[in-house]
């Protein structure tokens, strides 16, 4: 019998896959998304670094929320206003990349 070995998938270290479903799933969230990216529709970063207008289609937090201590520390930071940003799809990845090879440290574009 042949053994197949499955390559391990690569796990984000904040490991968004499995704790930040609820946070994600939530009605209050949804709401501030929502409303967030009304009143912003552009992508911040590329405004900011190349002058550029993209449309946004993602609201990034700029403190990744589950870097909070506690629970509730985290709920501040998920739903903080203050704490997001309009983004393409590109900077999106783009931030994440920096994020991951910065060890997860605060970025702002």
């Amino acid at each position: 019998m042949a053994w197949v070995t499955k390559t391990k998938k690569k796990t984000h270290k904040y490991n968004f896959n499995n704790v930040s479903v609820g946070f994600y799933n939530d009605k209050r969230w949804k709401l501030l998304r929502n409303s967030y990216i009304k009143h912003n529709p552009l992508c911040e970063r590329c405004l900011a670094l190349y002058d550029k207008v993209t449309e946004a289609q993602h609201v990034h937090h700029i403190i990744p929320f589950l870097t909070g201590q506690t629970d509730m520390d985290k709920w501040m930071l998920f739903l903080d206003s203050q704490n997001l940003m309009s983004v393409c799809a590109e900077c999106h990845r783009a931030i994440h990349r920096e994020l991951e090879q910065n060890e997860g440290g605060h970025d702002i574009f």
